[in-house]
């Protein structure tokens, strides 16, 4: 016979077919468990997973978001500051974390509170701390002699670390000779919502919450910086114990969140933050002070990204100035923030190739704009001022929201209670208005496992979850 007819007959072989079979199945499994995201896989928030706050959501985070819908809502009673979302149970299922001020009947004591949501919107538990926030000038009884406050941070003032929920919470002591104290705790509350473990940061009070495994000893590390007075805290997850803290006379306020990552490729991990009074600080993985910037920024988040492909991280971010630090904490470039009337406070920024063309772009939020520049230059690339003069929520994140393979905008307008999404060119693409203002962080996950990725935030009286229209 023919060999080109022997060939043929081989490959139409029973066992042939078969084999062929079984491997196009799996390898259609592979392309489905690649390409789209679960509840089984570790879902994307910001800032919190991400340890670099590049703000860019993974690959496979992709959803069909062309004309949005509100697919649910829950009532709260006071506003949402950060949403996180992870299957904290088990079950196969995304939950909802909310972290808020819930107040009495009255709105005149809030108390911090966590609201854990199924993915359909119900309420799953909820954990309120036994301190309040008093704000009709009326105090509880629990300490007779001083007036207490408590609350959370905003962004950054919780994360998902092994399935618990740590959160930052400040408590103000005010005493009646007028002596103010600052301290606050650390908390850890289990998927049930009851509480594992809290730490009391007596040397000021906790702003912001992060986690990586920062000494590689297996176990992962919360980090933790305070003010009134500065103090960096390193705590071990799953203990709540103190692994080391460092109160150094040029630690003043640590309230701006902190990215982590070898920036400087010496094989050791370090944590970047900003004080608000001596700027950019650089820690190594056991707390000592490896740099100080003073003339860099005073009040942002720092991100951290190889701009320039020369192997070494740079650090930026915006706030009073928009920023490049090297990674040895000089500075590369700086550019302004606006002008005067437009700066609107501290912008966490989105860092990465937005337009696939192999240069990385930074964006960050104005008052009434929002500002691509280039990372490597500093020069602008798009802005996009909005119509209604708007007080923006401080997060900004970039995700193929819609399915055309192509990077899209999302941030929230606080003021004129909506939510937008622009093009990669800065062009905008659709908002959604709500009935509630916008607040905090938001989270971008797939609730139902359908395959697709579903947007959760929180504003001052609800927490919505919005999908494409039906």
């Amino acid at each position: 016979m023919n060999k080109k007819y022997q060939q043929i007959d081989l490959c139409l072989s029973p066992s042939f077919m078969i084999f062929s079979g079984i491997f196009l199945l799996l390898l259609i499994s592979l392309i489905n468990c690649t390409n789209k995201p679960s509840a089984t896989l570790k879902t994307w928030l910001y800032p919190g997973y991400n340890e670099k706050n590049c703000g860019f959501a993974p690959a496979g985070y992709v959803g069909e978001i062309t004309t949005p819908s509100v697919k649910w809502s829950h009532a709260i009673d006071f506003g949402t500051s950060v949403v996180l979302t992870d299957d904290i149970d088990g079950d196969d299922k995304i939950e909802i974390i909310t972290v808020s001020r819930r107040s009495t009947e009255s709105r005149k004591q809030q108390r911090l509170t966590v609201i854990c949501l199924e993915n359909d919107g119900t309420q799953k538990w909820k954990w309120q701390t036994p301190h309040y926030f008093i704000s009709n000038g009326s105090y509880p009884n629990t300490d007779p002699g001083e007036k207490v406050w408590g609350c959370a941070t905003l962004v950054g003032g919780a994360i998902i670390v092994n399935k618990q929920i740590v959160i930052a919470e400040t408590v103000k002591h005010q005493y009646y000779g007028g002596e103010v104290d600052f301290n606050g705790y650390l908390i850890c509350l289990n998927s049930d919502g009851t509480v594992a473990w809290s730490y009391h940061t007596l040397e000021g009070d906790p702003n912001f919450v992060t986690a990586y495994d920062i000494d590689k000893d297996g176990v992962i590390e919360v980090i933790a910086g305070t003010d009134e007075p500065g103090c960096i805290y390193c705590l071990n997850s799953d203990t709540g114990e103190l692994e080391w803290s460092n109160s150094n006379s040029n630690i003043t306020e640590l309230e701006n969140g902190a990215a982590i990552a070898d920036i400087d490729r010496d094989g050791e991990l370090e944590i970047v933050t900003v004080d608000e009074r001596k700027g950019g600080m650089c820690f190594t993985s056991n707390g000592s002070i490896k740099w100080m910037c003073p003339d860099g920024p005073h009040e942002t988040w720092p991100a951290i990204h190889d701009i320039d492909g020369d192997g070494k991280m740079e650090i930026l971010g915006s706030a009073e100035i928009v920023y490049c630090m090297n990674s040895d904490g000089t500075i590369k470039w700086t550019k302004p923030y606006g002008e005067p009337e437009e700066y609107g406070g501290k912008s966490v920024i989105t860092l990465g190739d937005i337009n696939d063309d192999g240069i990385s772009e930074l964006i960050y939020l104005e008052k009434t704009n929002v500002v691509c520049k280039n990372a490597e230059t500093g020069n602008t690339i798009w802005s996009y001022k909005t119509p209604e003069d708007i007080e923006f929520s401080s997060a900004v994140l970039a995700c193929d929201i819609d399915g055309d393979e192509e990077i899209e905008i999302l941030f929230t307008g606080r003021t004129n209670h909506a939510f937008y999404c622009l093009s990669f060119t800065g062009a905008l693409e659709w908002k959604l208005d709500v009935l509630f203002s916008p607040m905090g962080s938001f989270a971008i996950t797939d609730t139902d496992n359908d395959g697709s990725v579903e947007v959760i935030f929180g504003t001052d009286n609800k927490v919505y979850c919005i999908d494409k229209k039906d």
